[in-house]
């Protein structure tokens, strides 16, 4: 394949309209190795190859039915590698995806929604367009991702295409290397960039006829047309050609004329084309090499006194690859009387500023004011010119601003960017530092630039800050960039912009590998500090890959502890011989900080593989982690009864090299718990090397369960990432509070002693001390004897127990002897059993019961009855004995 690439044709086509969508696609006389890629709200894209026409369809897939999904991005097909990694969307989303190598393999959905519900739906709609067959893969950053496994083929038999007006008003259609009948014109060539034998940079081609377009057009991005013609022979009134370059500026050709728009950011080669005649193609030569300015404001000092004079530079650099041209400036900001000048000039004139070449005025001024004034010093705009094709281009370069404060004390900070070239190629990220320089009389506040926070920065001080700036796409010609950072003096906060900086793209090389590494790092903090490893390989061709090896260096002051990786020496590694197509394998392993006396920043896995004999290589993002930060969740029990309290704290430490920022902290814990922070949780915006958050809670056992979890969670920005760590979980055991329980020994009956036992029932695995408790005894009920001297002591029918000490799930029992001459149902109560646990006092409810005293019907029924029954029969017998005298 890679053989063959000098011989294909790469036709890269755009359509820059309102309708955000972009493709590339490959030669039609390899037509199974096409890239297709949309991306678009309320745009799906479709193809059908036989007519060899290529247009758009307006689906509204997103409208009411998927009001939760904000965009989406579909590709499809020929990805060496995740397409999110050298892919990068500006607000218009048409951008183009480059391979070096390209291997059909699937189809890939990116979904911004809110839920996965949602997003899994939206997949459903594509699926039910499409004839793929979306999976879940997984999220990349805040995008629900999808895969359909397919070679093209499939794409071109579910793909139902439809040719639809352009922007224009006319048709778009594709051209190849082959003869294509479309009106006038019968033949056209066209190639890409070549480097290494392999197709580097496309030609965006877009043919054009229409009745509301003057003319043909041909639009190239970023390539030169080779030599080829246009045959319009046996035609009539073709009219005008143009080729429309987007990004790149045509510099010269050998036929027509060019007309340029930086503002457009087109180049227009407008031809002749007469009819029945042949026209052959011309010779493009586009720009590679532009100007870029750049102006630095400095101050000695922005806070001054009456009578006080300060000097202000003004350095005017050229970073670009050409001149620039007629630039004039004048610094006249102080003008109105407040200042008064006493040394140098303030205005510049230059014809020319060469690459590489600088230029510093320098001035006086003089405070002449008593007033206090303060006032914003707007930046300094420059206008140059850069001579390309006959025209004149003009650019914009804008200095610092500053804040100007007389007769007063106060901070003022400005920023100035620097940067050492304008020439930077996609994915390669170009340094920028940002001098952050305060020449007030004052220390400056909470100072945050780029995401990361400084909390002060004294007068006449100054701090510097190193960022990495991208392209957003590789055929973006340039890119400008300010910085903004915000400051306090104490009271008010105030925004400072920096100078513009303008990138300028050099095309160069960009390599994208066949093989993904991804890696997650999951920190574990807690005593000791464990980073747990993820890292995931997978083969997005359709080719098999051969002696795969992946490896990860080890950190001076790490150390591999397990997993599925190999160690050899300072590193550990993987080999597999053999990586079947869109197959993946997944590594974990585990890795324990050591040295804790500084942050760490891993650098990337790396992975090496042959494909058709040829090595590559791949390798995952870099992952900062503030690995020094060690995290404690403390705990002064995890067994308590319920609605009692533990003490507890948790501590943030910071104990590497490097400054953390923007901590925030959140105890999560489960619903049977309540949690009370004595002060505030943590939310700061920087914690130094050595220093330590401390923060003390109370846990209360609202609700009885055993392994109620409580962890802390914190968000922090480190190496301009911000990371979301847990600490170890801690559990917590709540228990049923001790409880006092009465039964009576036997039947309790009138006139009659029985027994009654109080039992105090600690059912929790804890010991308990100074168990107390009282016991009321109706007057109706006598205390004949006290069983349990040494548990309770009995004084006026209350009993007052004392259990000096319980062990864990155990009881004590006290014994009454009692009697109670009346029959009836009597209420027994105790007062609050109150107990100490681990020296805190606690107090449980009071309990009641009903003792039942009985009737004695023995005594009360039956004697009395059997001497009524007697006396009866005496009489009788008496009576019996007088009836027989008389007789």
């Amino acid at each position: 394949m890679v053989g063959k690439a000098a011989a294909l044709a790469i036709i890269s086509f755009i359509i820059l309209s309102t309708l955000p969508i972009s493709y590339t696609i490959q030669s039609p006389e390899y037509y199974e190795n096409i890239t297709l890629y949309v991306v678009g709200k309320n745009v799906l894209a479709r193809y059908n190859f036989t007519g060899t026409e290529i247009g758009l369809i307006e689906t509204k897939i997103l409208g009411e039915k998927f009001s939760g999904v904000d965009y989406f991005k579909l590709y499809v097909s020929q990805f060496d590698s995740f397409p999110t990694e050298y892919s990068y969307f500006s607000s218009l989303g048409y951008n183009i995806l480059l391979c070096e190598y390209n291997i059909p393999s699937a189809a890939i959905l990116y979904v911004h929604s809110k839920t996965l519900q949602e997003a899994s739906s939206f997949a459903e709609e594509i699926e039910n367009r499409t004839g793929f067959s979306f999976t879940y893969y997984g999220k990349d950053g805040e995008m629900f991702m999808f895969i359909s496994p397919s070679s093209f083929v499939d794409v071109l038999e579910n793909f139902l295409w439809k040719t639809i007006p352009t922007a224009y008003g006319g048709f778009t259609k594709l051209l190849d290397k082959r003869d294509v009948a479309f009106s006038a014109i019968r033949e056209i060539g066209f190639i890409g960039k070549i480097v290494d034998g392999k197709v580097l940079q496309s030609v965006i081609v877009d043919i054009l006829k229409t009745n509301a377009f003057s003319g043909n057009s041909l639009r190239t991005g970023l390539n030169i047309f080779l030599s080829s013609r246009v045959n319009s022979s046996g035609y009539t009134n073709l009219g005008s050609f143009k080729i429309i370059s987007y990004g790149q500026v045509i510099e010269k050709s050998d036929a027509g004329y060019v007309k340029n728009d930086i503002g457009k950011k087109t180049s227009e080669l407008v031809l002749t084309v007469p009819g029945n005649s042949v026209l052959h193609f011309p010779n493009i030569t586009l720009a590679t090499a532009t100007p870029s300015i750049i102006v630095e404001r400095e101050f000695s000092k922005t806070v001054l006194k009456f009578g006080e004079e300060f000097e202000v530079q003004v350095r005017v650099r050229n970073i670009g690859a050409a001149d620039a041209e007629d630039i004039k400036f004048e610094d006249s900001w102080w003008t109105g009387g407040a200042f008064t000048l006493t040394a140098g000039k303030y205005s510049e004139q230059l014809s020319k500023l060469g690459p590489g070449e600088n230029r510093t005025i320098v001035y006086r001024l003089k405070v002449q004011t008593r007033d206090t004034l303060s006032f914003h010093i707007e930046p300094l705009a420059i206008t140059y010119f850069w001579n390309v094709g006959g025209e004149r281009l003009s650019f914009k370069a804008f200095s610092n601003d500053a804040y100007m404060l007389l007769n007063q004390d106060s901070p003022s900070v400005y920023i100035i960017a620097t940067v050492s070239t304008s020439q930077t190629n996609f994915g390669e990220g170009k340094k920028v530092t940002l001098e952050i320089k305060n020449r007030g009389s004052l220390t400056a506040f909470d100072i945050i630039l780029n995401g990361e926070s400084i909390e002060f920065l004294p007068p006449q001080e100054s701090v510097q800050k190193v960022i990495e700036v991208d392209l957003e796409n590789v055929s973006q010609p340039f890119k400008e960039e300010a910085f903004k950072c915000q400051w306090s003096n104490g009271k008010d906060v105030k925004v400072s912009a920096s100078n513009n900086i303008i990138l300028a793209n050099a095309y160069g090389k960009v390599g994208i590998s066949t093989l993904s590494l991804q890696r997650n790092i999951e920190v574990i903090s807690g005593d000791k500090i464990y980073l747990n490893i993820t890292l995931n390989l997978k083969n997005f061709g359709s080719k098999t890959v051969s002696n795969t090896t992946i490896w990860e260096n080890i950190p001076e002051g790490i150390k591999y502890v397990n997993g599925s990786l190999k160690q050899d020496g300072k590193r550990v590694y993987a080999f597999e011989e053999k990586i079947g197509a869109n197959i993946s394998k997944s590594y974990n392993y585990l890795f324990m900080v050591e040295d804790l006396s500084k942050n760490y920043v891993l650098s990337p896995a790396y992975g090496e593989y042959l494909l058709d004999g040829k090595k590559y290589s791949s390798l995952s993002t870099p992952n900062g982690a503030a690995v020094g930060l060690k995290i404690i969740l403390n705990l002064d029990e995890t067994d308590i009864f319920q609605n009692c309290n533990v003490n507890g704290y948790y501590s943030i430490n910071n104990l590497g090299d490097k400054n953390v920022y923007r901590i925030s902290a959140k105890i999560l814990h489960s619903p049977s718990i309540n949690v009370t922070v004595s002060n505030t949780l943590t939310n700061r915006t920087l914690l130094k090397p050595g220093f330590e958050e401390k923060v003390y809670f109370k846990v209360n056992g609202k609700n009885l369960g055993l392994n109620n979890s409580i962890k802390l969670n914190i968000k922090y920005f480190f190496g301009g990432r911000q990371y979301n760590v847990n600490s170890t979980t801690a559990y917590v055991n709540v228990y049923t509070l001790p409880e006092i329980a009465f039964t009576v020994v036997g039947e309790a009956i009138e006139g009659k002693p029985f027994e009654l036992n109080i039992t105090v029932k600690n059912t929790a695995p804890l010991e308990i001390e100074n168990v107390h408790f009282k016991i009321l005894i109706p007057p109706q009920i006598k205390i004949i004897e006290n069983l349990s001297p040494s548990k309770a002591k009995v004084s006026n029918n209350t009993i007052e127990a004392s259990i000096p000490k319980m062990d864990k799930s155990s009881e004590e029992t006290i014994t009454l002897k009692l009697m109670s001459g009346i029959a009836s149902e009597y209420t027994l109560s105790s007062s609050e059993l109150s107990f100490t646990f681990k020296g805190e006092s606690i107090t449980a409810s009071s309990q009641t019961t009903k003792v039942k005293v009985s009737d004695d019907i023995v005594s009360r029924y039956f004697i009395p009855l059997a001497i009524a029954i007697a006396l009866m029969a005496a009489a009788r017998i008496a009576l019996g004995l007088i009836k027989k005298e008389k007789k």
